[in-house]
């Protein structure tokens, strides 16, 4: 984050480079992915970066059901604050072994299977709620 902190200072928009997205996100990401996922981004509003380091950001309570998947090898968002943001939102809590993006790595299917099952549980329980 410090190679863009002069950017976010002065509002400017950014990529981060492509090393940096595999040392912060840190995924099982094989280069391929990796290079490819890259030319996907948009420049990040450096404001908007900024805010979000400083804790600026106004941030609501949800009031549907919500799930923080937080993924165990996460070093941009450590699970210490994904936890913390489960609890403001009244959220359940899962974690999985991946990095920040768990379906963009390798176990997308493992990871896809699990919010299936969570959404399914919550449909059965809309649909018949606990007396």
């Amino acid at each position: 984050i410090a190679w863009y902190l002069y950017e976010m200072y002065l509002g400017k928009p950014f990529i981060p480079r492509v090393e940096d997205i595999q040392r912060i996100l840190a995924g099982d990401f094989d280069k391929e992915n990796l290079e490819r996922f890259h030319s996907r981004l948009v420049p990040e509003s450096g404001y908007a970066a900024l805010q979000m380091l400083r804790g600026d950001l106004e941030i609501v309570p949800t009031s549907c059901p919500t799930l923080v998947m937080a993924g165990e090898h996460d070093y941009f968002l450590p699970t210490s604050v994904q936890k913390s943001l489960a609890k403001f939102h009244c959220a359940e809590y899962m974690e999985v072994d991946t990095g920040h993006l768990p379906l963009l790595e390798p176990h997308v299917e493992k990871v896809g299977r699990l919010l299936l099952d969570w959404v399914s549980r919550k449909f059965q329980e809309q649909e018949h709620p606990a007396d």
